[in-house]
């Protein structure tokens, strides 16, 4: 089971004029207007991952907040919160929802940002009795007074994972497709993200950021600018996001990869920005290389040339009886563990 970033929440407490202003100073696309759903009102921000502008609760906040992350998953969504409570994390039951003839079904999680939207939650696996629950809640949360309850103390952040039960790639392709998101920085303390199926991507978590959304990096050039306790920079390397954009691609491509797309790959781990994010590159290193048999990943450490093998090419490498001192020293890269599996990271152990 993996999740992917699907979108990031910003809370705010006039989010047409935030959605606006978004829209002013990026150029992208809007894919939801804003509007009020009663409990709450949202717009979206079509992006590569999408920016959601939501106002919820009955004290606004004063500034734009960096509130929450949604994610998909690549299983069903009810085995999903089994997954994830089993893994340790409270989550909630489902929430199914529609609106303009779309249905999508949500699940949130605790454990991971601070002061969570206080829905009931457990760690406990489901039990068949929770669906009547669920539609139940989803029903009563239908009637505005009780949905204005239920979402009247928001809390401070939200994580939620998200089935959409509609066709949402046709949907988003309505609004074009906006501008990619290379980088979203998150302040969190919690040690669980660690143990959290993450697909490798641009959300990036710092112990050394306030907790929440901080900060958005945007493909190509532009003003950095703030919306509230959110930054958004921009990443202009033009090199660099072409390294970025091959290694997203090949990991859409069935396999085996076409010969011009794994020299692209080999390329990337002879690649070195001019100013590389030291959290993100190792992680872009770590995918490019993961998509790399050992044979193909044999030339970049027998050669001269500067390389990033990565500890997980020194793995593969190692495993299929490769050896030498180049992948002795790469075996032990402790800073690509981030941006590996729990698997890989076993393996390298039982390697060194």
């Amino acid at each position: 089971m993996r999740l992917t970033l699907d979108h990031v929440i910003l809370r705010a407490a006039d989010p047409a004029a935030a959605l606006d202003e978004l829209v002013a100073r990026t150029g992208a696309p809007v894919l939801v207007p804003v509007r009020d759903a009663g409990p709450f009102t949202s717009g979206i921000v079509r992006a590569s991952v999408d920016i959601e502008l939501l106002k919820i609760g009955s004290t606004p906040p004063p500034h734009v907040l960096g509130y929450g992350l949604g994610f998909t998953v690549d299983v069903p969504l009810t085995q999903a919160n089994k997954a994830l409570r089993k893994a340790g994390f409270p989550t909630s039951g489902t929430t199914v929802a529609t609106a303009n003839g779309r249905t999508w079904a949500a699940v949130q999680v605790h454990g991971l940002l601070p002061d969570p939207f206080p829905l009931p939650v457990t760690k406990k696996a489901p039990k068949p009795s929770d669906r009547v629950a669920e539609q139940l809640a989803a029903w009563l949360t239908k009637i505005p007074a009780v949905g204005r309850m239920a979402t009247r103390k928001p809390g401070s952040s939200m994580v939620v994972v998200t089935e959409y039960r509609f066709d949402a790639d046709a949907w988003r392709a309505t609004a074009g497709t906006g501008p990619t998101v290379v980088k979203v920085e998150v302040g969190a303390r919690s040690p669980n993200w660690a143990k959290l199926p993450l697909e490798p991507g641009p959300l990036t978590v710092s112990t050394d950021l306030e907790p929440g959304v901080r900060r958005i990096v945007l493909e190509g050039a532009g003003t950095p600018f703030t919306l509230g306790d959110v930054e958004f920079a921009y990443a202009a390397d033009p090199a660099e996001a072409d390294a970025r954009k091959l290694v997203a691609m090949a990991e859409r491509m069935p396999r085996p990869l076409p010969d011009a797309v794994v020299a692209g790959l080999v390329r990337v781990l002879r690649f070195f920005p001019q100013a590389p994010d030291p959290e993100h590159w190792p992680q872009t290193w770590v995918r490019a290389a993961r998509l790399l048999e050992p044979a193909q990943l044999d030339p970049v450490a027998r050669g001269e040339q500067r390389a990033y093998l990565t500890a997980l090419g020194a793995l593969k490498l190692a495993q299929a009886g490769y050896s030498g001192p180049l992948i002795d020293r790469w075996l032990n890269e402790e800073r690509d563990y981030p941006s590996l599996t729990e698997a890989e990271r076993a393996a390298l152990k039982r390697a060194g």
